[in-house]
């Protein structure tokens, strides 16, 4: 599967859930919270999955060449 098609999918999943809660219907402030919630939360999927694998060791991680760099 390449990286759009994950990023794809990662939208879908929290979209769907951000959609099916009743929270975003309580007023425009709990809609537009919830969503900028939701949307944080692709981001930061969509950024750790540009990152790849990151090592656990703190001086590989100094080293680490970043999925786009190679």
């Amino acid at each position: 599967m390449n990286h759009i098609a994950k990023v794809t999918e990662i939208f879908a999943e929290h979209y769907q859930k951000w959609e099916s809660s009743s929270e975003r219907y309580l007023s425009g402030y709990h809609y537009e919270e919830s969503y900028a919630k939701m949307m944080h939360a692709v981001e930061k999927e969509v950024f750790d999955l540009t990152l790849g694998e990151k090592p656990k060791d703190k001086n590989k991680k100094k080293v680490l060449l970043l999925d786009s760099e190679k």
